[in-house]
């Protein structure tokens, strides 16, 4: 669906610090207080997540979306996807050195495949445009002390 959802923020914190806070839905939460819950579905080996619930409350209500993390490249990239809707959500977020921090890059796309969310998508995406910013506001917040 036309052009993807991008956003970027330098992170005053080095790359592996950032990729830690993003990678793990967990630690995440504390830094998002939008996000009520997360329930994780299932981890590697190794205990990081995989797949998990997260709910978030948008506009005095709450709703539930299941993500799955499908690459995850420490301190340079990590991928999630969403089916929700009639639509795949894919977000990529990439990590990049800029001096003493990061260069954060999210790039969402947005696929509707069934009718109805072929007609709405394109309605709420100016909401998930602000949410995106809002998320990558928090993050470079949290490494500021802000």
């Amino acid at each position: 669906m036309g052009k993807p959802v991008t956003s970027v923020r330098t992170v005053s914190a080095p790359p592996q610090a950032v990729f830690d806070i993003i990678s793990d839905p967990r630690r995440y939460a504390e830094i998002q207080p939008d996000i009520v819950g997360i329930d994780v579905l299932q981890e590697d080996a190794e205990g990081r997540v995989e797949r998990f619930r997260e709910t978030r409350r948008m506009k005095g209500r709450e709703a539930a979306v299941e993500l799955r993390i499908t690459e995850r490249t420490p301190a340079k990239r990590i991928r999630f996807v969403s089916d929700a809707g009639g639509t795949t959500w894919d977000t990529v977020y990439s990590l990049r050195s800029e001096g003493e921090g990061t260069a954060l890059h999210l790039e969402m796309q947005v696929r509707p495949y069934k009718f109805f969310a072929r007609i709405l998508t394109p309605l709420i995406l100016p909401m998930v445009r602000r949410g995106i910013e809002s998320d990558m506001d928090r993050v470079a917040d949290h490494f500021s002390g802000r």
